[in-house]
């Protein structure tokens, strides 16, 4: 058990400095043009960041609710740095509420989308949908893939590696993910997890 807390630990902050690397470049962008949207994405930056770093480390989970929080907070910093064009639509349905992730889930995923996905078809957005049950949990992500995205953005294959290992901690064989090219051209995760934890039980 403390071997596994310790792996689980270690591959959580494993994503702190790769998510910090990406809001930084943003604003880095944001301090040549617009000092008013750069002192409201500093503060939505700091907000993200004081909120995972309150979360205790014996406690694997955080209400999905606030998970969903911050991928908001991520996309709203996105189109202040001046990226309108890439819009993640995020679609909710079921009883979100009364559901618990592993932290950084969401925000890691839509990320990986922020950077990798072509954004040029407004009538085919990048999609990122969450839906609970009282027995499921399933988070599935779309988008266009970007050609010349591998070549702008070196990966260090923390994002979706890092999202299986720690799933596989936790969840065991609860939980299947795929990810992948389509058919279509589209880039597709899907992440169904079994009998998830609730929310009270992070209260």
């Amino acid at each position: 058990q403390s071997l596994q807390q310790a792996q689980q630990d270690w591959l959580r902050k494993q994503l702190d400095p790769h998510l910090l690397a990406s809001l930084l470049s943003l604003l880095r962008n944001l301090a040549y043009t617009n000092d008013q949207a750069l002192a409201n994405a500093m503060n939505a930056v700091i907000g993200m960041m004081q909120f995972y770093a309150s979360q205790r480390d014996d406690v694997p989970f955080i209400p999905l609710s606030q998970e969903l929080e911050q991928v908001e907070r991520l996309l709203y910093i996105n189109r202040l740095a001046g990226s309108p064009q890439k819009r993640i639509h995020v679609l909710v349905s079921g009883p979100v509420e009364e559901q618990a992730v592993i932290p950084m889930l969401l925000v890691t995923l839509a990320e990986n989308q922020l950077k990798y996905a072509a954004f040029t078809d407004a009538h085919v957005p990048a999609t990122l949908a969450v839906t609970a049950s009282p027995v499921s949990l399933r988070i599935r992500t779309q988008n266009d893939i970007d050609p010349e995205a591998a070549t702008r953005h070196k990966g260090t294959g923390t994002g979706l590696g890092n999202i299986r290992r720690r799933l596989e901690l936790l969840y065991g064989d609860r939980f299947n993910m795929t990810y992948g090219g389509s058919g279509s051209g589209r880039f597709v995760v899907d992440v169904v997890i079994a009998n998830p934890p609730g929310a009270t039980q992070m209260k």
